[in-house]
């Protein structure tokens, strides 16, 4: 699983969004994005030691994650793109931070280096799913958690139909009063929509290689959070 041959395209189209990745986030979850993302931080615990924000994107997650830490956190940003990088250097512009460019599923990190990971709208962006998960348990320490918060794909067959009309209808039209030029490369979510596993099957995949503490499915299934820890 993952998304293999659209991958390019997908990384490409956030790529190109740059400055405007923020902005369109908010347009599209109508408001909602930050919220997610708080209540994602809430329910992972307090941040310490050294944490992982895997495919940081411009560093959303890390701000309200740096909002409750303290001078002992070392987080680390990781993303394939250094443009978004670079923003997300320039807005949070903090000594506990360093920036990496690169692929989850070829980690550069030492085993068993991380007390907590986060990903949030990232692991559905995965080139290979499964590689990326496996990799994930090495990179965590015993009892380390992992957060991901990302789009949901509910288990109805009616609130599948109605979330895909949403990504490759909707969302780019909301798009265009905000970025006109972006509604094009909003579309390339739905391609990530089509891949995606049913929030059921993501948290029993996740099971078998972490212990499961929380699924959370907001707003009818179509955002799940889901928090794990690894077990010896």
């Amino acid at each position: 699983m993952g998304l293999a041959n659209d991958w390019a395209h997908v990384i490409t189209s956030i790529s190109k969004l740059e400055r405007k990745y923020r902005l369109i986030n908010r347009i599209i979850s109508l408001g909602m994005d930050t919220k997610v993302r708080k209540k994602g931080v809430y329910l992972s615990g307090h941040p310490a030691g050294k944490v992982l924000d895997a495919g940081a994107g411009d560093g959303s997650l890390s701000i309200e994650i740096l909002k409750i830490s303290n001078s002992n956190l070392n987080m680390i940003l990781l993303d394939p793109l250094l443009n978004m990088l670079k923003i997300a250097k320039e807005k949070i512009n903090d000594y506990r931070i360093d920036y990496v460019v690169g692929l989850l599923e070829k980690s550069p990190f030492r085993d068993t280096s991380f007390n907590k990971v986060y990903m949030a709208f990232s692991l559905r962006d995965m080139y290979n799913l499964d590689e990326a998960v496996r990799n994930l348990l090495f990179l965590m320490k015993n009892k380390a958690t992992l957060t991901v918060i990302d789009i949901g794909k509910p288990e109805h067959k009616s609130l599948q139909i109605v979330f895909s009309l949403y990504w490759s209808i909707v969302a780019p039209l909301l798009t265009l009063f905000g970025a006109p030029s972006a509604w094009r490369l909003i579309y390339m979510i739905y391609p990530t929509y089509r891949r995606l596993l049913t929030n059921n099957k993501l948290a029993n995949k996740l099971k078998s290689y972490f212990k499961i503490r929380i699924v959370k499915q907001l707003f009818y299934g179509g955002i799940i959070i889901i928090i794990a820890e690894k077990t010896a």
